[in-house]
């Protein structure tokens, strides 16, 4: 269901995104709605950013860990913000 779904996009957004935005676009409008889809490819875009920024505080210097994070952050709820437009 779409619980399910918004799960595996977050999920995905953790490992690759490529394959499962692919696999979204394929079946927006015949297995999924095209709502559904649109908000599982923004959640999962989110993710992966999020976890790019992760990836950046553990691996860099402070400063730019924390300046990396910081901004990633705000990349990942900036993409999140369409979802109330595609949530109506």
């Amino acid at each position: 269901g779409q619980a399910g779904v918004y799960s595996l996009a977050a999920l995905m957004g953790i490992t690759d995104v490529d394959p499962f935005i692919m696999g979204m676009t394929q079946a927006a409008g015949a297995s999924t709605s095209v709502k559904i889809a649109a908000a599982a490819i923004l959640i999962a875009a989110a993710s992966n950013n999020l976890l790019k920024g992760v990836y950046a505080w553990w691996l860099s210097d402070r400063a730019t860990g924390i300046q990396s994070l910081g901004l990633l952050t705000g990349l990942a709820v900036a993409g999140l913000a369409p979802l109330i437009w595609v949530m109506r």
